[in-house]
């Protein structure tokens, strides 16, 4: 099955998508729909290929499940990224730290804010990167409704 190669917008034509990165050859025609953020829905895996064209076509794999441990106030506690990486890795995933501008910036900082996206540097390393990639959201294991605390992007390296 053939791939799909994504491009930066504001490189090919579409300054109204900025960061964001689109199927290539959509140029000025591309919307939000057609981005790699709205690919990455949380849970979807998709896989890139040492050629940097983006699958669609995985279906077999299944997104990690895990939680993000908080204190009495509902707080992240200085081990709470690094439990939460744990658990992901136990299920042959590698999270990946550093690329939020609101919640930390350090390699070992997962979580990524509501206000944030696939896009700029982070759509570059994704597509740079062969293997699969999926977007979790992060929940605490708090027992109330409204648990969820951002989001997460995980890579799997696979063989060729």
């Amino acid at each position: 099955m053939a791939g799909q190669r994504y491009v930066l917008a504001w490189e090919n034509g579409n300054r109204e998508l900025g960061a964001h990165w689109i199927k290539d050859g959509l140029g000025r025609r591309a919307v939000q729909e057609d981005t790699l953020s709205r690919l990455m829905e949380p849970d979807h895996v998709i896989r890139v290929d040492a050629d940097g064209m983006v699958h669609n076509d995985v279906s077999a794999v299944c997104a990690p499940e895990f939680y993000a441990v908080v204190d009495d106030d509902g707080q992240y506690t200085d081990d709470t990224e690094r439990d939460m990486a744990e658990q992901i890795r136990r299920q042959g995933w590698e999270p990946e730290g550093g690329w939020s501008y609101q919640q930390g910036t350090t390699a070992q900082d997962y979580t990524m804010n509501d206000s944030e996206f696939i896009g700029g540097g982070l759509a570059e390393h994704i597509i740079q990167t062969p293997g699969l990639w999926v977007v979790c959201e992060v929940r605490t294991d708090e027992d109330e409704d409204d648990n969820y605390a951002g989001w997460a992007v995980m890579h799997q390296e696979v063989g060729e």
